[in-house]
């Protein structure tokens, strides 16, 4: 949003919220300590974060790893608005629903 309101703000009087926006994101990214491995960092808070969606403090973390990915390739958002095309999820683990997505998106997983 730093980046596209400097120019196509959602009211023009907003542009000038940019800089701010962009300096907000920049501090939360700064304040947030990356594991060095994933993995492990994931095994260890993902009952907690399977239970409770909303733990901002561990979404952010995920959020700061993947970021990089994201802005390498922007098409990879597609793949996140499809996470939500998945309506009856049920009790599955976080690695089941990974699994039933891919195959709903017919990509087989490779481990």
């Amino acid at each position: 949003m730093g980046e596209t309101w400097k120019t196509t703000p959602p009211y023009p009087q907003w542009n000038d919220f940019a800089p701010k926006l962009t300096a907000y994101a920049q501090e939360l990214m700064d304040e947030t300590d990356r594991p060095t491995d994933m993995g492990s960092w994931f095994k260890t808070h993902q009952d907690r974060l399977y239970v409770k969606e909303d733990l901002r403090d561990l979404n952010r973390v995920v959020a700061v790893m993947m970021l990089p990915m994201f802005e390498a390739d922007p098409s990879h958002w597609r793949a996140v608005a499809s996470l939500n095309a998945m309506h009856d999820r049920g009790e599955l683990s976080f690695e089941d629903f990974l699994r039933a997505w891919h195959e709903m998106r017919g990509v087989s997983m490779v481990r």
